[in-house]
């Protein structure tokens, strides 16, 4: 049996969006940004804790985030966890990094005031073999 690596967090966005494309024949693009999570306010504490955990989107969830989102939006993000190390070349110290790759994410508060075109309520890119019914009125259930 595999392993399960299933992340859910709802939180705001602490940053506007950084949308970037891959070097190569293919560019893809990426978008990352920081998600505040809080944490559940201990007892006898005057506020709750917040974790800022690293997000990266990719394809068209990277536009859509890019396009749709901004810093301050409360957002519900599904996600797998992804472990990124490397060395630094002028110290040669090794690095690690865990960071947070969307697989969907939904808007969780209302369209922001003077936004013309508001987000779709939620988002998952289409999978390789979806293919459109058309018209569902013949459909049984």
């Amino acid at each position: 049996m595999a392993d399960i690596n299933v992340n859910v967090y709802t939180g705001r966005i602490g940053t506007d969006i950084e949308l970037k494309m891959t070097a190569g024949k293919e560019p893809v693009a990426v978008a990352t940004f920081p998600l505040a999570v809080e944490r559940p306010k201990a007892k006898g504490a005057e506020r709750a804790e917040t974790d800022w955990l690293d997000m990266v989107a990719w394809r068209s969830t990277a536009e859509f985030c890019s396009k749709y989102l901004s810093k301050g939006r409360k957002v519900t993000v599904h996600a797998i966890t992804r472990t990124r190390t490397w060395e630094e070349k002028e110290t040669g110290k090794k690095r690690k990094a865990v960071e947070f790759h969307i697989t969907n994410i939904v808007p969780a508060d209302a369209k922001p005031q003077g936004s013309e075109n508001g987000a779709p309520q939620a988002f998952a890119p289409p999978a390789a073999d979806f293919t459109d019914i058309g018209n569902d009125e013949d459909l049984p259930f």
